[in-house]
């Protein structure tokens, strides 16, 4: 996680949106990690001002029940068996980042996939993302969608851990996260209240 910003005086609640004056909190995540983001933006999307997911596991219902992917069965051992036992079912759809997409103002998301990734398949970020930026646009707190991002990179090659791939998506991701970073900024006076 990435925190930039603002004087500990400054975290307040404000009323309005519900975030945390003068603190800009980022999210970054690879692979399974996506499941603790995911969560975690489902749960309190007003903590986050950006979020940056890469290769990220999102879709664990409908991943741990389709035994022709890859790693299904041999991942039933850390996120269980929804096919088999029911108490796992319950469990997976409560934590589950896409099953819990619902109608409320989303942070702006870079999220990254790669066609060859054998691990994650690449749908889980485009439809995470479809589907996030759906619920978020129907939100009454967002009025048009120019004021919501959510974009998606997908790449060719380099496989789950991006082979020979990283440095050009870290700089997309560091693009992404400055230019979320100056419009929150903007939004909240510029540079009043820092030292100068």
């Amino acid at each position: 996680m990435c925190v930039l910003g603002g004087s500990s005086n400054d975290t307040e609640q404000d009323d309005d949106n519900d975030n945390r004056k003068g603190i800009f909190l980022a999210a970054k995540a690879f692979s399974a990690g996506g499941v603790i983001i995911g969560a975690a933006i489902n749960a309190s999307p007003h903590l986050f001002q950006a979020v940056t997911l890469t290769n990220p596991f999102l879709d664990v219902t409908n991943t741990m029940s389709d035994k022709s992917l890859p790693l299904t069965e041999h991942e039933w051992d850390e996120f269980g068996n929804p096919v088999d036992d029911e108490n796992a079912k319950v469990a997976i759809a409560n934590y589950c980042p896409f099953a819990n997409l619902r109608s409320q103002q989303y942070p702006p998301a870079f999220l990254v996939g790669a066609l060859d990734d054998e691990n994650v398949p690449f749908w889980n970020p485009i439809c995470f993302g479809m589907k996030m930026r759906d619920k978020s646009i129907k939100h009454e707190k967002v009025k048009s969608e120019e004021h919501f991002d959510v974009l998606l990179h997908v790449e060719e090659d380099g496989g789950h851990h991006l082979h020979g791939k990283q440095l050009g998506v870290s700089e997309l991701e560091v693009c992404f996260l400055l230019g979320q970073y100056a419009r929150w900024k903007s939004d909240n006076g510029g540079l009043s209240g820092e030292t100068k």
